[in-house]
């Protein structure tokens, strides 16, 4: 920041405060000493503008490494949230494959089980007419102890 007159400069913008001062006050102050040669005029606006330069380079490396902080820091909180979402996806994947596998053995022992309810069924009726068939020839030994005369198929159904 420097004053020449009536203008302050800042990072090369203008502010104008004439207004406060008077026409020969400001002609007074902006009028450079007749002691002032022409190329100390020219080396000091040389060091203003140089000044001016330099805080704007300050200023725009200052707002670069402010940015490059802030996408560092969002970089950082993406990565922490896809490592949420990972051990939620791989939370719900465990969970789906312990139900696929519960359904599996539900499954194979429900197969197991209608299976063996039909073999089952089969060994009762088996059973049913082995028992039958004990049944008659019980009876037809009775029959014949009884009357050695009954024939054979006495007591069997026709």
């Amino acid at each position: 920041m420097y004053s020449a007159g009536n203008e302050t400069f800042i990072n090369g913008t203008t502010s104008q405060i004439a207004s406060q001062f008077s026409a020969d006050e400001i002609a007074a102050v902006s009028t450079p000493p007749a002691s002032q040669s022409l190329a100390e005029m020219s080396q000091s606006i040389q060091t203003s503008m140089i000044g001016s330069a330099a805080t704007s380079v300050v200023s725009a490396i200052g707002s670069i490494t402010t940015q490059c902080m802030i996408s560092a820091a969002q970089s950082r909180q993406y990565a922490s949230q896809r490592r949420v979402a990972e051990s939620k996806y791989n939370t719900e994947s465990s969970k789906i494959a312990i139900q696929a596998a519960t359904l599996d053995a539900v499954a194979s022992v429900t197969e197991r089980r209608n299976t063996a309810s039909v073999e089952l069924r089969a060994a009762e009726g088996d059973l049913r007419v082995v028992q039958r068939q004990i049944a008659e020839q019980e009876i037809t030994r009775e029959a014949t102890r009884i009357d050695p005369r009954t024939p054979a198929f006495y007591g069997t159904t026709v």
